[in-house]
């Protein structure tokens, strides 16, 4: 992590096609992919996002409108002040 290189094997996902419900025909349209990314990369992508979450918080980094990692806050209410400005653009 130190020199910024990811390895393109850690990068690599499997994709398993499922059956959307069971029961239903086994055709293509019946199908959705399921990616199981590596265990590694999930666990160095925790790792990253504990570390730089952590100094954004403190050092009061993070947008406003950066809803998902802020403490309560939800999409909704990202979309709700992007719907409001737009709403006020158009008014004048």
């Amino acid at each position: 992590m130190q020199n910024g290189i990811f390895g393109d094997q850690w990068k690599c996902t499997f994709v398993h096609p499922l059956l959307k419900k069971l029961g239903l025909e086994p055709i293509f349209q019946n199908f959705r992919p399921v990616s199981n990314l590596q265990y590694i990369s999930k666990l160095t992508e925790r790792a990253v996002f504990i570390q730089t979450h952590g100094q954004m918080v403190t050092n009061n980094i993070y947008s406003e409108l950066q809803s998902p990692y802020g403490e309560h806050h939800c999409t909704e209410k990202a979309l709700l002040k992007v719907m409001k400005k737009v709403l006020l653009k158009m008014n004048s």
